[in-house]
């Protein structure tokens, strides 16, 4: 029986499987008391329905989280397919935390995180921090924010997208930014409705699920009023930096 142990935001995850999960992971970590147990179950005779996500059946008692799945299935597995054969934004939501739809850079050890309709920029922006002020780009594409003691961070986040820039990195918040396009640079602070608004479309979670719904709006509720949110309408070149760095 393999045993390895992974770390996401605040929470580890102990994983049990018959059979070696393929890959390493940024999000490996040394063994402790797990806050979740992953089980991995092998049935050749397995055929996914309704309830399935991907290729897995979900069973959860407690922090006990049962995947089943054909042989050849958990032979293959990696972390990546692990971690999204369950609703794990739902579980980090039970944990006061959250997946934002965002590019994280960290600037100076702070996260500056970048959200917005697809294709508006995020991942264009993150790049010209690095460009031009030595940013380091934690994730590409999404971002997990968690919120603990009246405080808000940026933890790095299983998922991607197809940046394919991944890191397991930790830090305070210190502003997130919705993204617009113009013609020129101009950044403004928006009102709580207008950045609820912006936000609450850009956070994983299942809008069928009144109790995920719930805890989303709380959530985001409690983060506005901490966190500096700005909006910035902008161009895809370095002056945006420059207008961005002026109102941080």
């Amino acid at each position: 029986m393999v045993h390895k142990y992974y770390r996401l935001g605040g929470l580890t995850f102990g994983v049990r499987s018959e059979y070696p999960i393929l890959d390493s992971s940024v999000f490996a970590c040394e063994a402790s008391a797990p806050d979740y147990e992953i089980i991995i179950k092998a049935e050749n005779s397995f055929t996914p329905d309704r309830t399935a996500q991907g290729c897995a059946r979900t069973k959860r008692l407690d922090r006990t989280i049962y995947l089943t799945m054909k042989e050849a299935q958990a032979k293959a597995l990696s972390v990546f397919s692990l971690f999204n054969a369950f609703d794990l934004p739902g579980l980090l939501l039970e944990n006061a935390c959250f997946v934002l739809h965002a590019s994280y850079i960290l600037h100076d050890g702070e996260a500056i995180l970048f959200t917005g309709a697809s294709g508006i920029g995020k991942s264009t922006q993150a790049e010209l921090w690095r460009q031009t002020r030595g940013a380091n780009i934690v994730n590409g594409d999404r971002a997990l924010v968690g919120l603990s003691d009246g405080k808000a961070a940026a933890h790095g986040y299983i998922n991607c997208g197809s940046s394919g820039i991944c890191q397991n990195i930790s830090a305070p918040i210190r502003a997130v930014v919705i993204l617009g396009r113009s013609t020129e640079n101009t950044v403004w602070k928006p009102g709580g409705i207008e950045a609820f608004k912006a936000l609450v479309g850009q956070c994983a979670y299942n809008v069928t699920s009144r109790r995920q719904v719930e805890e989303i709006i709380n959530l985001l509720a409690e983060m506005i009023p901490q966190v500096k949110i700005l909006r910035l309408d902008c161009t895809n070149t370095p002056s945006a930096v420059e207008c961005l760095e002026r109102a941080l």
